[in-house]
């Protein structure tokens, strides 16, 4: 574990405080100060310095689970990438139910004692002077109470929703997939997207994908999901409820492989037999290759429903029946063409006066000698 004294304190731009100064933001507490904030080895912000004390944060899967200061704790309750509400005990225990919007902005902080609205301009900027006691805001991301800022990517880069941009550069730029404006939040676009890692994502997005990548919540339903490969946005139940995209994993991509080389088996079957068939299954197998194309691309994102990833398997298996009855054939073929041969050559009789011989040697010659 590593401390690092963070160098945001100072000015970012004239007349724009640094992480140590106060800044007119709706919502920001002027009664804490930060010390510093602290990594571990991987670069993960897990907590800070303040003046209230050593404040610690633990994540799940890449999203901030909880979070302690002293002897007060934060748990933040999710369902499926979906913000519900803020539980604390110790200090003002008590817990808070959140409302928020198809990115997970916060809008309703709902407790007992009040119920609270919350709005944001398009950047995320609190537009009301109303003080919010929930940690989690813009895009359901942890808000700096101090400086309305978000350290996205688990602290790897401050987003300032008041300058509409981050404060520092994207490793990625200007050459790799950050795009070449390294500052840009969003790729100019944020009411269509969202970016907790950090990384401007303007390549995954000119390819028609819009709001999905980075996402913490994505569905069938999220906008741009119906732009997916159709195996990798499959849904049964599409008419009545989305369901959730989970990750592509390495076996998925194998699986998807295996899927188009199964169409295509099926396609060859029905080739100069069924026309009909032949391009029913051809399309199955262009379909089902630009899918393994892409999840080639995207192994590791949220792409991929359970329902597809349920029916590369099946495909799979299939194929491997397939496959396997194909080789038991071919072997039963083998077997019987070897037992035919040596019937052939055990009830082939020897015409009378050939010699019989053996290594060469012509034993009915030698014994005649």
């Amino acid at each position: 574990m590593a401390d690092a004294e963070n160098d945001m304190a100072g000015s970012d731009k004239v007349g724009q405080p640094g992480s140590n100064g106060s800044l007119g933001d709706s919502g920001v507490s002027r009664n804490e100060t930060t010390d510093g904030f602290h990594y571990d080895a991987l670069d993960n912000l897990i907590g800070r310095t303040t003046s209230a004390g050593r404040e610690q944060r633990f994540y799940r899967s890449d999203e901030l689970a909880n979070e302690t200061n002293g002897n007060i704790n934060s748990t933040f309750i999710r369902a499926e990438g979906v913000v519900l509400a803020e539980h604390r005990t110790g200090s003002g225990s008590g817990a808070m139910l959140l409302a928020g919007d198809d990115k997970n902005s916060v809008l309703s902080e709902i407790s007992q004692g009040a119920v609270k609205s919350i709005a944001y301009s398009a950047y995320g900027h609190l537009t009301q002077s109303a003080s919010v006691n929930c940690h989690l805001g813009y895009n359901g991301e942890r808000r700096e109470t101090q400086t309305g800022w978000y350290l996205l990517g688990n602290g790897y880069r401050v987003f300032n929703p008041l300058l509409m941009r981050f404060h520092s550069p994207d490793n990625l730029s200007p050459f790799g997939k950050g795009g070449l404006n390294a500052y840009m939040y969003c790729v100019g676009d944020p009411i269509n997207n969202v970016d907790p890692t950090g990384h401007t994502v303007f390549g995954f997005f000119s390819r028609g994908f819009r709001g999905l990548f980075g996402s913490n919540r994505l569905t069938t339903a999220t906008p741009g999901a119906q732009n997916l490969p159709k195996v990798l946005r499959l849904n049964p139940h599409e008419e009545t409820r989305p369901t959730s995209l989970l990750p592509i994993r390495a076996k998925d991509v194998v699986r998807l492989e295996r899927r188009a080389a199964l169409q295509l088996e099926l396609a060859n079957q029905f080739k100069n037999k069924d026309p009909e068939k032949y391009a029913k299954y051809t399309k199955f197998y262009e379909d089902d290759h630009e899918a393994h194309s892409f999840a080639i691309e995207h192994q590791g994102e949220k792409l991929m429903t359970k329902y597809g990833r349920e029916a590369a398997k099946n495909s799979s298996r299939r194929l491997a029946a397939i496959e396997r009855s194909r080789a038991n054939t071919k072997q039963a073929e083998f077997l019987n063409w070897k037992a035919i041969d040596i019937e052939e050559i055990r009830t082939r009789k020897r015409e009378e006066g050939v010699p019989r011989s053996f290594l060469g040697t012509d034993f009915m010659g030698a014994r005649d000698s």
